[in-house]
């Protein structure tokens, strides 16, 4: 179950960890006056949700078969780490134009936002735009990495 407040936070849970979570709310609301804020970042053990989720990240490469490709580039970004690789160089791995690389991450994009638990703007793939090479970087975040080996989609190091 899931709750989406107004100001764009979202918890989720059972029922009855959302009542309990609301429970505290109200106690803390009559405590202090207001609603406690929610802590950012991977402090405290809340999460961050820039990146999706490990479980997320599970979800999005084992609820369909990945496609050869689609498998190809995550092991090649695997390898890369903490580097960022060129999307050209994608493209070179998988012999695939601009346009066909396009339809590959678009893709992923649907993969994930449909996905069960996906967070509304958490991404699978950190991205960046290189100006001088004229393309975008990607990376995977600590989250996918994490779900590969889960998976045994890993490629042998």
């Amino acid at each position: 179950m899931r709750i989406i407040r107004p100001d764009g936070t979202i918890i989720e849970g059972s029922p009855d960890e959302l009542a309990r979570y609301e429970g505290s709310l109200e106690l803390s609301r009559t405590t202090t006056g207001q609603l406690p804020s929610l802590p950012t970042g991977n402090d405290g053990g809340y999460e961050n949700f820039d990146f999706v989720s490990v479980a997320v990240a599970l979800r999005v490469i084992t609820r369909i078969k990945l496609h050869s490709n689609q498998l190809k580039v995550l092991q090649v970004l695997y390898k890369a780490g903490e580097a960022w690789v060129p999307a050209t160089e994608l493209q070179k791995e998988i012999l695939y134009t601009p346009s066909q690389f396009a339809g590959l991450m678009g893709a992923f994009g649907r993969r994930l936002i449909h996905t069960p638990g996906w967070v509304a703007g958490s991404a699978f793939f950190d991205q960046d735009w290189d100006e001088a090479k004229i393309c975008y970087l990607y990376r995977l975040p600590n989250s996918v990495l994490e779900a590969m080996r889960s998976a045994n989609l890993a490629p042998e190091q």
